[in-house]
């Protein structure tokens, strides 16, 4: 049994146990493939990104060579992005909203408060 086998049985027997129906455990199985894919995305994303870097932004000077490590790291990070706005389906008061998200964990609540109050008012005007 593999690992991910193993895990999906604990959560299974422990939402048994505290008496979550199937129809919940159908929810949870939809937003683990859910995940799924957006992990699956970013890892396509990012190593596209990484083929262009290499065969397009460096030889052009765009990006410099660096160490591998960076342009992995440039790579994984144009990756995310790219599948978080295609998660968002590009909606601009939906990124600022998660962009609030990740300025709320990275404790700049202030800022994260600026943010998501544009977006508020976006929202409002909007309806």
């Amino acid at each position: 049994m593999s690992d991910y086998d193993t895990k999906r049985m604990k959560i299974e027997n422990a939402l048994d146990e505290i008496g979550i129906g199937h129809d919940i455990k159908d929810r949870l199985k939809g937003a683990m493939i859910e995940l799924l894919k957006i992990t699956a995305g970013i890892t396509e994303k990012s190593i596209n990104q990484l083929h262009y870097d290499l065969l397009a932004n460096v030889p052009e000077g765009i990006t410099s060579q660096g160490l591998p490590k960076r342009q992995g790291y440039l790579a994984a990070r144009s990756g995310i992005i790219s599948a978080i706005s295609s998660m968002l389906q590009y909606d601009v008061t939906e990124a600022k909203c998660f962009c609030a998200d990740i300025l709320e964990d990275v404790n700049d609540h202030e800022e994260a408060a600026i943010l998501r109050g544009k977006a508020n008012k976006e929202i409002a005007n909007s309806i």
